[in-house]
């Protein structure tokens, strides 16, 4: 387990949303604490998001890159139908690994 700081850039289509702070990487995944629309805290899981990033020239503990990820949407409608779609989101990913 490696502590990390990291940048989170979400470059949803017409709207961008940066996050900021601690971590962890565990097997290629970066891991944070996150809160839900609710409040209700959570792990949040980039799963084999170190695998896409690279070392930021110049630096020997700096990553940088583009993670996406994809999921199903299920909308419903008025009249009553139900629809699923592929949604894929990417975010740009900057971490630095701290002691």
């Amino acid at each position: 387990m490696q502590k990390i700081v990291f940048s989170i850039t979400n470059l949803k289509k017409g709207e961008v949303a940066k996050l900021k702070g601690a971590g962890y990487i565990i097997d290629d995944n970066i891991l944070y604490a996150a809160a839900s629309k609710t409040g209700s805290p959570y792990i949040r899981v980039l799963k084999d998001a170190v695998k896409y990033c690279h070392n930021v020239p110049g630096t020997s503990d700096e990553f940088k890159g583009l993670y996406s990820e994809a999921f199903m949407k299920e909308y419903v409608y008025e009249d009553g139908t139900v629809e699923n779609k592929p949604i894929v989101v990417d975010y740009f990913v900057w971490y630095k690994k701290v002691d």
